[in-house]
């Protein structure tokens, strides 16, 4: 299909961002997030936050949906890092201090994702 590269750069993405995590390349300085981590043993072990797991979703339903106007602000995200951080809001203080000409609809999406995580 005809957004296959996108989605599939959207698991890769994902797929590194478990594999980070599994392998002590963030450095942790809460006790608490270290426990969790070594309990974890494998890439599907890893328990996500609920924001990131949101973004992660919407990325993958944007990569199907080009014509969308956040599928480039979604793509630039998943191809500026090899993965997502599991300890930050993703793309939100962008999107939210964005000044340029869609700034309110960038900061409307941004929101619409953080109240989606809260569901």
């Amino acid at each position: 299909f005809r957004e296959r590269t996108q989605v599939l750069s959207i698991l890769r993405w994902i797929r590194n961002s478990n594999d980070i995590w599994n392998n002590d390349v963030f450095t942790r300085d809460d006790k608490e997030k270290m426990d969790m981590q070594k309990k974890c043993q494998h890439a599907e072990d890893v328990i996500w936050p609920t924001t990131a797991a949101v973004f992660a979703a919407e990325a993958m339903w944007l990569a199907c949906r080009p014509e969308s106007e956040f599928f480039v602000v979604a793509n630039k995200q998943v191809l500026k890092r090899m993965s997502i951080d599991l300890d930050r809001l993703p793309m939100f203080l962008p999107l939210i201090n964005a000044g340029d000409v869609d700034a309110k609809a960038k900061r409307t999406w941004a929101l619409r994702q953080l109240n989606s995580s809260f569901h």
